[in-house]
């Protein structure tokens, strides 16, 4: 079935950025099939929307998140993130596979709503989550997080055994919507021997791994009290780097540590918001972008951020680090919407699939609405949605071809029961 969308403002975010004023998309099922600066085409559509007053661009991903941790937003505030951790270890162990499950839709629904298609989450059961993703007709890539057990040993090799299983048994399903990795926690939760027992994994299933790293000073200060390294040289030791490798955080790193990123084009995910509201620090992403490394935004869980909003997030990123180089042109609009679509996909290697609005590419887009006062005038597109827009902007999602928010309704998760349900298990988890 051919669906053409038509009178569209389209932001393609394509090699060329180009923009058609007045243009259309046409997708088959899941992929697109055109791209057209007007509303012409020679194939014959069985579905029209009509977008007028409307930009369509790629959906936004989310390079980073722990979706359950909704259930713990507003719970451990304004500590450090050691503090913050030893408050929220002890809760997260009362959460059970069922509150898991309602945490991780409650942020289906936040992501939606704030038009984000793609997201990263690591976490544990991880197979109930993605049973969700498959429902909620989201696109994502899960990771069982591993932290070892130095007390028992057996109980580590299990959590290990169940990312692996987790890997082979999800990968590619839910119609290939959901890809899998393998996550280490961070180097200051597992040994050097187990870390190289996970990057043995990862290699013999083809996962790309995502870690915690180099995220505060303190994790700083203890790679070089063990091991006389920064965190990103210690892992670099490690062989790691050898490995496609995702980078969650990479604040506190110093010009060797960038250049050893990029000379093995390591991937990173900037979390900037957590990063601030935890006290962890600023990533140098202006000094990561000059050496050519990949950089796409993540919001972290919603117990560090608040929120799962890449637009808020992209906002943050530009203004930050203007703020930081004193130099406005360090990241410009265009690069700020590219960090949250185009380059997010492509840390999670699914560039040749989403982040941009081109002929063969899966059908994954957002229509936002720019007659409204907060986007008026319309003298820069881009400038408008970087800085001005808002998530109540946006009024439909579409993933894989299918319409998964229709004027700002979600149609495949039960928002109400979901809701009522998250009510029942803060009264049982905080009384």
């Amino acid at each position: 079935m051919h669906t053409k969308i038509i009178n569209a403002h389209i932001i393609t975010l394509n090699n060329e950025d180009e923009i058609h004023k007045n243009g259309s998309v046409v997708f088959e099922n899941d992929l697109i099939v055109e791209v057209n600066s007007n509303n012409e085409s020679k194939l014959v559509c069985d579905y029209v929307i009509d977008a007028k007053n409307k930009v369509l661009l790629p959906g936004f991903v989310n390079t980073h998140t722990h979706t359950p941790m909704t259930l713990l937003r507003g719970y451990a505030e304004d500590y450090s993130l050691e503090e913050w951790l030893q408050r929220i270890w002890p809760i997260e162990k009362k959460l059970t596979r069922a509150d898991i499950v309602l945490g991780s839709e409650l942020a289906m629904i936040e992501m939606l709503l704030n038009g984000i298609t793609t997201f990263s989450d690591l976490y544990i059961h991880i197979d109930a989550i993605a049973e969700k993703v498959s429902e909620s007709g989201m696109r994502a890539v899960l990771a069982r997080s591993v932290i070892e057990d130095p007390n028992n040993q057996e109980n580590s090799r299990a959590k290990l055994n169940e990312a692996v299983r987790n890997v082979r048994e999800l990968r590619n399903s839910a119609n290939g919507r959901i890809q899998m990795a393998l996550s280490p926690h961070s180097i200051y939760t597992c040994s050097g021997d187990y870390l190289i027992k996970i990057l043995e994994e990862a290699k013999l299933l083809g996962a790309q791994i995502q870690i915690h790293l180099a995220e505060s000073l303190r994790e700083y200060d203890y790679a070089q009290a063990n091991f006389g390294l920064s965190p990103v040289k210690y892992l670099d030791s490690l062989g790691y780097f050898e490995h496609d490798v995702l980078v969650v955080h990479g604040v506190q790193v110093d010009e060797e540590d960038i250049e050893i990123l990029a000379s093995k084009n390591i991937n990173l995910s900037h979390n900037p918001t957590s990063n601030l509201k935890l006290g962890n620090g600023i990533a140098p992403i202006s000094q990561y972008l000059n050496k050519g490394i990949n950089v796409g935004l993540g919001t972290d869980g919603a117990a560090s951020n608040n929120r799962l909003d890449i637009l808020a997030e992209i906002r943050m990123t530009t203004l930050l680090h203007k703020g930081i180089t004193k130099d406005p042109t360090t990241i410009n609009a265009v690069k700020g919407l590219k960090m949250g679509t185009i380059n997010g996909a492509k840390a999670l290697m699914h560039e040749d699939k989403i982040g941009s609005i081109e002929s063969g590419k899966k059908a994954d887009f957002i229509l936002l609405d720019m007659d409204k006062p907060n986007l008026l005038p319309n003298n820069d597109i881009i400038a408008n949605i970087v800085y001005s827009a808002t998530a109540a902007n946006i009024t439909n999602v579409f993933i894989d071809g299918k319409e998964i928010m229709r004027n700002k309704e979600i149609l495949t998760i039960d928002v109400e029961r979901t809701t009522e349900m998250i009510t029942k298990i803060l009264n049982k988890m905080y009384n």
